[in-house]
């Protein structure tokens, strides 16, 4: 039989809770992602999004994961934004955004990402590669790539 750790447990049990309850906060109903390839191999990249609050209490900021290194990110909203935060690393943008007003139950909004992805098209032999990723976890999505 292995030990188990009552302080391991109690921990385990916060992070999933914690996790839990905020995978479960909102949903993202619909998504819609537009990359424009420019010649220099930077690509602008537009995430628009209509989040629906399908929790019981209001909705005061959400996250969102793009899976590239971006520059010169801009949000907006159909509600005002108190702030933002995005992280860096390992090719990773972790945005974390707060409304000025949190969203009610049952209600929609729409946020947008802008921004430069500077880390998605590689030379090799003399040929162009585009490598994207794309997290959809919404119930109705498109992707469009326009390419020069």
């Amino acid at each position: 039989m292995i030990p188990i750790k009552p302080k391991k447990i109690l921990v385990f049990l916060f992070l999933f809770f914690l996790f839990a309850n905020v995978s479960l906060a909102y949903t993202i109903e619909k998504v819609h992602i537009e990359c424009i390839v420019n010649p220099n191999d930077t690509i602008n990249e537009t995430i628009t999004m209509v989040i629906y609050n399908n929790e019981n209490k209001n909705l005061s900021s959400i996250t969102y994961t793009i899976p590239q290194n971006v520059e010169n990110l801009t949000i907006n909203s159909s509600v005002d934004i108190k702030g933002y935060s995005a992280l860096y690393n390992a090719g990773i943008t972790e945005i974390a955004v707060e409304f000025g007003k949190p969203i009610p139950p049952n209600e929609y909004v729409n946020v947008t990402f802008k921004c430069l992805v500077t880390d998605a098209i590689w030379t090799k032999n003399d040929v162009k590669q585009l490598i994207m990723n794309f997290p959809i976890s919404a119930k109705n999505a498109t992707i469009k790539v326009v390419l020069p």
